[in-house]
């Protein structure tokens, strides 16, 4: 009944929120809100530690943010990354489409851009990402 429950908010949540635009990055930043912190995009593996650091501490201190991933997958890459609206709600968006989350109206080049809102505020590594410290949030 929980996960449930928190399914339908989560999806009460993503309906109507995110911009028109078809980008992560754009959704990102539109959650963050106007005044919302560019943690930056991670491009390189090895380069994450001063955007990483931004988020943790913007999410530390509840202050909006986003922070943005280019993840090498394969041939290809993978763009996800995490932001926290101005009203506390954390979500981690991605065009990954075997990533978990609801789908959004917007795709980039055919991939469907996916969300789910965190239950805990809280940052770390996802484990799922071995070269680069990519931030994630647990669903």
């Amino acid at each position: 009944m929980i996960a449930l429950t928190m399914l339908s908010s989560c999806a009460a949540l993503l309906s109507g929120c995110f911009g028109t635009d078809r980008s992560v990055f754009h959704q990102l930043r539109h959650l963050a809100g106007p005044r919302g912190i560019d943690c930056g995009v991670v491009l390189y593996p090895g380069h994450e530690a001063k955007d990483n650091a931004c988020a943790i501490g913007a999410a530390s201190e509840n202050a909006a943010f986003f922070v943005h991933y280019i993840v090498k997958s394969g041939d290809g890459t993978v763009d996800r990354g995490v932001a926290l609206t101005p009203s506390g709600r954390m979500l981690v968006v991605s065009d990954d489409p075997n990533a978990d989350g609801i789908p959004l109206p917007a795709q980039v080049g055919g991939k469907p851009i996916k969300a789910f809102a965190c239950v805990e505020n809280r940052l770390a590594p996802d484990p799922a990402i071995r070269n680069e410290t990519v931030l994630t949030c647990q669903p």
